[in-house]
């Protein structure tokens, strides 16, 4: 699978800020997993400074910068770090 340009990147970060807003932002989700007799519960709250934390970009923008340049489509490709665009 060949690595995607920086182009495609920031459509898939912006896409993926338009979900975040329109679905997680913050909401208040309850993760309930279980295996054998053990139930572990957990809670979290997407706030906006967590969007840049889970896509896992690297770069020098504060994380409501990016949340807000990605939500926006304002992004540039001189703000994200070739090297670690995990996707």
């Amino acid at each position: 699978m060949r690595s995607k340009t920086k182009a495609e990147a920031l459509r898939i970060i912006h896409n993926s800020a338009v979900a975040y807003k329109n679905n997680l932002l913050n909401k208040n989700v309850m993760f309930v997993a279980s295996k054998d007799d053990v139930t572990q519960i957990f809670e979290t709250k997407f706030l906006q400074s967590n969007f840049r934390h889970l896509t896992g970009i690297i770069t020098n923008l504060n994380s409501t910068r990016f949340f807000e340049a990605s939500y926006s489509n304002k992004l540039k490709e001189s703000e994200i770090n070739r090297k670690h665009i995990p996707i």
